[in-house]
């Protein structure tokens, strides 16, 4: 059965993926963390509804980005999948995608891309090492508001100060012991560690490693002024805005450059 819709997470989202997925009723979800509930709704209320979602500093990159990750499922159905490449941004500011859309010679391309990523090594650790650790911890819903065996509409049998301020400091407490190991200074630094290794230059100098590990929009940040004036723009936002345009009217050429993107496709009209 088709999918009656993709929740996706912002408005470049549903430009791109219109043009793309056409055919598919594409509707701004908002937050990636929010994705995923609103998809179980709607399968609850019996709406064909999945969800695609940038995999940012959430999970590490996976080996083939040819093939589409799954990010949720309920049995054999496919819930949502997240992106291969970092966010949306960098299938964008792929070289092929770049030199159709600038006229530019990829390789000359793949160079900038990959100094672009030298000036942000340092910065992408540190982001890196704060999603990771932050990967570790419990979730938010671990830390409830209320004893976990009073049910809704109940109350705990002692109201009294001693007894419920006894309480919430032995659930802030426990969840404190959770985190604490998490947020050690020695977890830091063996994080920042194991991701400064990621970060080497010799794997610094391939364009489709610096499109899986950096932030698609930090690297366009990074672009030296040279670089946007050679191809006419001033702002990072003007090379996106120039790449989504060519994108917008070439979808079918975007597409032959991401078998992830295809399959998606196929799925999404099955």
């Amino acid at each position: 059965m088709p999918v009656g819709k993709l929740l996706v997470e912002g408005e470049l989202d549903v430009e791109i993926f219109t043009k793309v997925f056409d055919g598919v009723n594409i509707v701004r979800g908002g937050s990636k963390n929010g994705l995923g509930p609103q998809t179980r709704n709607d399968r609850t209320a019996g709406r064909t509804t999945v969800y695609l979602r940038d995999r940012d500093f959430d999970f590490l990159p996976v080996e083939n980005v040819g093939i589409p990750t799954v990010d949720a499922r309920d049995g054999a159905i496919h819930l949502g999948w997240r992106l291969n490449l970092h966010e949306l941004e960098n299938y964008l500011i792929e070289p092929r995608v770049a030199s159709a859309t600038f006229a530019i010679n990829v390789s000359l391309w793949e160079s900038q891309l990959c100094d672009a990523a030298r000036r942000i090594a340092s910065y992408q650790i540190s982001r890196w090492t704060v999603g990771q650790l932050r990967a570790n911890l419990p979730p938010n819903f671990q830390l409830g508001t209320k004893p976990d065996d009073i049910a809704e509409m109940r109350l705990p049998a002692d109201l009294s100060e001693p007894g419920t301020f006894g309480w919430c400091k032995q659930a802030i407490g426990t969840f404190r012991e959770k985190i604490e190991p998490h947020l050690a200074p020695s977890a830091i630094e063996a994080e920042l560690a194991s991701r400064k290794h990621c970060f080497r230059e010799e794997l610094l100098s391939q364009s489709a490693y610096v499109l899986k590990w950096c932030s698609g929009k930090d690297l366009l940040a990074a672009f030296d002024d040279a670089t946007r004036q050679s191809i006419g723009c001033h702002e990072p936002k003007d090379v996106l805005n120039r790449l989504r345009d060519w994108v917008m009217k070439n979808p079918e050429a975007f597409l032959s450059f991401f078998p992830e993107l295809l399959e998606i496709r196929k799925h999404l009209h099955q």
